[in-house]
């Protein structure tokens, strides 16, 4: 029987946070011929650009908020604001597609709250006593959003070139969605046990405290949902190596820098390179010329749903095996596809040969690109235990997810000139 905290309920959370994006980039063919093939590059921007400053905050802040004012206050506020602006916006966003402004206005509200319920949504999944099928199940809603868009888009019969009636369907489902995610965040929330919920206090005075300028002189950036599974850590952190008590501040956190920065670079150099390219090509899609094969329309669309399902059969695939590959072939392998980068964009140029411009073709590299991609990002991940010791891992991974978000918004920056050269 269902109850509010089953896998269930996470994979929701999970699907709800990056749903309503999904909802928009499905759109591109409508919103590329109103607003241009750069309208997807300017979308991406909005929406990931906003999120960076909430994280850094969330967390630097969280958890002291949380013993602050307890788990259930903070908790509560978290999913309220997240997926409920989430909904809040998606419910509009049909209103505000007349005006370019309003409708990147309308992505960076979506951005910032999308973040805030991955944030919640995460931190709800590490609280649970579960052994991790909480944060496993965040996880894969995140990336099954796509098929979930997709389906919803086939039951109402909702095409490239929609009327606006459609338009107005889809985003009431996708809120839907995003409610009903809300509903079983908030059941999660009146489950946990209540504890001794501190006295509530006036936010300005927490803010007077000199400790709070402490944190976020110390903080670490967590980005994307990633991030917000990794949390943050601080610079004076108690670890146990080989039972030995040690403190990380001081001198010692140079050695530590330096000890990640001598073994950790395989498996932030692979991820920041697949990121990175991903970013670059996923904004082009609007620029690609049908063959004839699927049709200029179609073309977008088809390759932003290959383009989603084959990052979720690439993210199965090191699951098949016994465990990740040596570090030097995941960073070759995302290597070779950022030196495939130059082949779609003289595709778009014309300067490839006939047989060679064939739509199939194109959608089968970009099938291989993600399912490429789509394992990189996780296997560089798995290569953590290979390549630090356990006592740092938790600073490794706040590494990663750090590169993480820093490749997706130096691989947006990247496709602004790249396009204004093939525009």
């Amino acid at each position: 029987m269902w109850r509010p905290g089953a896998p269930f309920s996470f994979w929701l959370l999970g699907v709800a946070v990056s749903i309503g994006f999904v909802a928009i980039c499905s759109e591109l063919s409508r919103l590329a011929a109103a607003w241009g093939n750069n309208v997807l590059l300017k979308i991406n921007i909005c929406f990931y650009l906003p999120s960076v400053p909430l994280l850094l905050l969330g967390a630097t802040f969280d958890e002291h908020f949380d013993q602050r004012y307890g788990k259930r206050r903070t908790n509560t506020f978290r999913v309220a604001a997240g997926f409920g602006g989430c909904a809040a916006v998606l419910l509009a966003f049909p209103f505000v597609q007349g005006h370019l402004l309003c409708l990147l206005g309308a992505v960076v509200a979506l951005g910032v709250f999308s973040a805030a319920a991955a944030g919640s949504s995460y931190q709800l999944a590490t609280q649970q006593d579960d052994g991790g099928s909480a944060t496993v199940a965040v996880a894969l809603g995140y990336v099954s959003s796509a098929p979930v868009v997709l389906l919803v888009e086939a039951g109402w019969r909702i095409g490239p070139l929609c009327p606006w009636h459609k338009v107005l369907v889809l985003y009431a489902t996708v809120a839907a969605i995003t409610a009903a995610a809300l509903a079983a965040a908030m059941a999660i929330v009146r489950r946990q046990q209540p504890a001794q919920e501190p006295l509530v206090e006036p936010l300005l005075h927490e803010w007077a405290q000199p400790e709070v300028h402490a944190w976020l002189a110390e903080g670490i950036a967590a980005s994307s949902t990633a991030a917000a599974a990794a949390g943050a850590r601080s610079n004076h952190v108690a670890v146990d190596d080989d039972d030995d008590s040690v403190l990380l501040d001081g001198g010692d956190a140079a050695g530590v820098q330096r000890t990640l920065l001598t073994t950790l670079w395989p498996a932030a150099a692979s991820l920041s390179i697949s990121i990175a390219t991903s970013m670059l090509l996923f904004p082009l899609f609007p620029h690609f010329r049908s063959s004839g094969a699927v049709g200029h329309t179609m073309l977008p669309v088809v390759l932003f749903w290959v383009r989603a399902l084959a990052d979720i059969a690439g993210r199965l695939l090191p699951k098949l095996a016994s465990g990740p590959p040596p570090a030097a072939a995941v960073l070759s392998v995302a290597a070779l596809r950022l030196l495939l980068l130059p082949l779609p964009l003289l595709r778009i140029a014309g300067h490839l040969p006939a047989p060679l411009q064939s739509d199939w073709l194109l959608v089968a590299f970009v099938a291989a690109q993600w399912l490429a991609g789509g394992a990189v990002n996780v296997w560089a991940f798995l290569l953590l235990p290979r390549l630090v010791p356990a006592h740092l891992g938790p600073r490794a991974a706040s590494v990663m997810t750090l590169t993480f978000n820093t490749s997706c918004l130096a691989g947006l920056l990247l496709a602004i000139p790249v396009q204004s050269l093939i525009s």
